[in-house]
């Protein structure tokens, strides 16, 4: 029998209000200012009793528990920063979450043994760890498990993220291949992410997976109001376009439409076209840094594509679609667009959005663009590509640029 559901977000949640009650009760009573963000606001926070300690400290833990439960294991390890990335990298370059499985308890002598790490070092750096709920103590001296630290020992893009990327800087500066990335350094490996998943074929399917799963979450009415399909006819070349999932949606909204999808081989033979579309959305083995094949199609479409590339790739392949050009064909590029600064009004958002970024960087070598760096991007590729204009989605970051070929 299932154990009933449970959640510690409540309980948090609790914690929080009780405490933030029994702190404002105490300022209002004692007339002191509340706390601020204004530039005139208290600059200490006042702290004339051990009640009062005991319940700030009890808001800060829940307030970080509570943060990194809604992040998840993956977004914690994604979201740290200064003396908590020094802990990271070190636990990267011992390989320490890898020393033992998840259902086991060694001491930090045992994991010192292991790892090569001196203990005394060893413990100052998993116990700071152990404050962003990687790993956990669950005894004096015991080391355990938690959700987070299980994913650095199993999953080798996560590890892969922390430990890498810094010296993949130091060694290239600015990335002009996917090969020059954290992953790859990280990795050890002369290949970038995508021919690295194609040389070990099960590690590609899981990444296939995580994709498939990221796709289901498109937001189709974005894709269909970004762009004036109906003002077109015939065929659309969705390049490096994975399975089907965009054109597959597409076909199913736009019946005066056909669709050719272009990746590589071991990508594209596994795809399935629902049966009342079968002939209209169609598949073509084809590497992106070759000729476009296919000539004087009304559309051709990218998702997500140039993000993955450093700029001198992005270049490669916007030169590459030249030769299937007619006058007036359009590049429908539905990528993440970076924001300029201070632009906006969240901070979460911030903090999201230059975190992708990041991302980019670490696994491609590659990164997010701003406005003007796409129009660089295109000016550069050729003049006669002119950006027509953009429409943005409402709820994430994700832009549709429209671009003509003009001759």
């Amino acid at each position: 029998m299932a154990a009933p559901w449970s959640s510690p977000m409540s309980s948090l949640v609790s914690t929080l209000k009780e405490k933030t009650e029994e702190i404002e009760s105490y300022l209002k009573t004692q007339n002191i200012p509340a706390p601020s963000f204004e530039i005139d606001a208290p600059t200490t926070f006042p702290l004339p009793s051990q009640k009062i300690i005991a319940a700030r400290a009890a808001i800060l833990s829940a307030t970080q528990a509570l943060h990194n439960l809604v992040l998840g294991p993956t977004g914690v390890l994604m979201g740290i920063d200064a003396n908590d990335l020094l802990c990271l990298q070190v636990i990267h370059r011992y390989n320490i979450a890898s020393t033992f499985g998840p259902n086991e308890e060694p001491s930090f002598e045992d994991i010192s043994a292991k790892c090569g790490l001196n203990v005394v070092d060893l413990r100052r750096v998993l116990r700071l760890a152990m404050t962003n709920q990687i790993f956990h103590e669950p005894r004096p001296g015991v080391i355990a498990h938690t959700a987070a630290s299980r994913l650095l020992s199993e999953n080798e893009l996560v590890n892969g993220y922390v430990g890498a990327t810094a010296d993949a800087l130091s060694k290239w500066g600015q990335s002009e291949n996917t090969n020059q990335s954290g992953f790859s350094l990280g990795h050890n490996t002369h290949r970038g992410l995508y021919e690295e998943l194609r040389e070990h074929p099960e590690r590609g399917d899981r990444w296939a997976l995580a994709m498939s799963a990221m796709a289901v979450q498109i937001d189709f009415n974005f894709i269909l109001s970004g762009f004036s399909w109906t003002s077109v006819s015939g065929i659309v070349v969705d390049v490096a376009g994975g399975r089907g999932n965009i054109s597959i949606g597409l076909a199913q909204n736009l019946p005066n439409l056909s669709f050719i999808v272009q990746d590589f081989v071991d990508v594209i033979e596994s795809a399935q076209v629902p049966t009342e579309i079968q002939g209209r959305v169609s598949f073509q083995t084809h590497n992106l840094f070759d000729p476009q094949p296919v000539h004087n199609a009304e559309v051709y479409y990218f998702r997500n594509v140039f993000h993955n590339w450093p700029d001198k790739k992005c270049v490669e392949i916007l030169r590459n679609q030249v030769p299937g050009l007619k006058e007036g064909a359009r590049l429908v590029i539905d990528d993440f667009m970076l924001h300029e600064p201070l632009t906006l009004g969240s901070a979460y958002e911030e903090r999201r959005r230059r975190r992708m970024d990041i991302n980019m960087l670490v696994y491609f070598g590659s990164r997010e663009r701003t406005l003007g760096e796409w129009e660089g991007l295109l000016r550069t590729a050729d003049p006669r590509f002119v950006l027509e204009g953009t429409t943005k989605a409402a709820d994430q970051a994700n832009t549709i640029l429209v671009v003509t070929w003009e001759v």
